[in-house]
C-alpha cells in the first residue's frame, strides 16, 4: 500500500471508530477505546478545534470517554484526503482532508463540514497522530453530494 492509501485508510478508520463510539454502535469496551483512540495519539498530541479551542491528548481522550453513545445519530464521512508533505526521511507526513458530520450532539447545525490538517509520524507500520488543526468549511462549500454516509 502506498503512502497516500495508508494515510487515507488511517484517517477513515479513526473517523469510523469515532462515529461508532460516539453513536454507541460499538460496545463500551476499554479494549476498543485503547485500540481506537488511546494508542493512536502521540503523548504530546493536540487538536485545534474549528472554533479555536486547543485540546491536549488528555482532554480529547476524556471527552471521548465521557461521550460514549451521546450522539446516537452521529456519522462522519471523509473526502479529499491529500498528502501534502513527507519530511525527515519519510518519518513525518502532513496531510489534509475534509470531514463531513451529521447528528453531532454539540453542534448547532444538523450537518457541518471542516477542513483538517493532520501531522502523522510513521512508527513501524503505524501512523501516529501528532496534531490536528480543523477549520470550518464555509456554508457555500457544503455541497449536499458530500454528505453521503
Amino acid at each position: 500500500m502506498d503512502i497516500e492509501d495508508r494515510v487515507a485508510s488511517e484517517i477513515s478508520s479513526l473517523h469510523k471508530d469515532l462515529a461508532h463510539w460516539l453513536s454507541g454502535r460499538v460496545a463500551c469496551d476499554p479494549k476498543f477505546f485503547r485500540t481506537a483512540f488511546r494508542n493512536r495519539f502521540h503523548v504530546a498530541f493536540y487538536n485545534v478545534q474549528p472554533a479555536g479551542l486547543v485540546l491536549s491528548r488528555t482532554d480529547l481522550l476524556h471527552g471521548l470517554d465521557s461521550g460514549y453513545g451521546a450522539s446516537p445519530n452521529f456519522d462522519i464521512c471523509i473526502r479529499n484526503v491529500r498528502v501534502r508533505q513527507v519530511v525527515s526521511a519519510d518519518e513525518f507526513i502532513l496531510a489534509t482532508y475534509e470531514e463531513y458530520q451529521r447528528g453531532a450532539r454539540n453542534s448547532d447545525r444538523p450537518m457541518n463540514a471542516r477542513l483538517s490538517t493532520v501531522l502523522f509520524e510513521q512508527q513501524d507500520s503505524a501512523l501516529i497522530w501528532h496534531a490536528i488543526h480543523e477549520t470550518w468549511l464555509p456554508d457555500e462549500n457544503h455541497d449536499p453530494a458530500y454528505f453521503v454516509f
